[in-house]
């Protein structure tokens, strides 16, 4: 674990970063390997993707927080976590607020989601929606139009 501490005297700013000599514990290692999901760079040039989803054992997966939705954003889009952060927190409860009413969300990447019905429950209300993702195709590669010599 590193810490900065930051002195100014005058104009001059020094920083000086020091590491803990903590060895890892068992529990520390047991911890990451529980870990849902982690971010992999492919290429220098593509953006971070998703991988080691653990199954949940009923036949789907691990649901995503909303930590995580943040960490990738973060690795994506290469802007600050502190920046990032209330932008997504604020996205996330305007999209909850329009759920809420029942509006229709359609946005690109995501795809149309649309309230079917609203059940009132003992702990909060149940929402039963459709999402609905547009096929992503390759796109077409024309076919070069030099035919090949006899």
């Amino acid at each position: 674990m590193a810490t900065t501490k930051t002195s100014t005297t005058g104009r001059k700013t020094t920083r000086k970063t020091t590491t803990s000599t903590k060895k890892k514990t068992a529990s520390d290692t047991s911890a990451a390997a529980l870990e849902p999901t982690s971010i992999k760079a492919a290429d220098d040039d593509m953006a971070p993707v998703l991988e080691d989803v653990q199954d949940t054992g009923d036949g789907g997966v691990e649901a995503a927080r909303k930590n995580e939705l943040i960490e990738l954003a973060v690795a994506r889009s290469g802007v600050k976590k502190r920046d990032a952060k209330p932008a997504i927190e604020a996205a996330l409860a305007i999209m909850g607020e329009m759920v809420s009413e029942g509006r229709e969300l359609n946005l690109k990447g995501f795809g149309k989601f649309k309230v079917k019905r609203t059940v009132d429950a003992q702990n909060g209300t149940v929402v039963h929606a459709r999402l609905r993702q547009p096929q992503v195709s390759e796109p077409a590669v024309p076919m070069p139009s030099v035919s090949p010599a006899e």
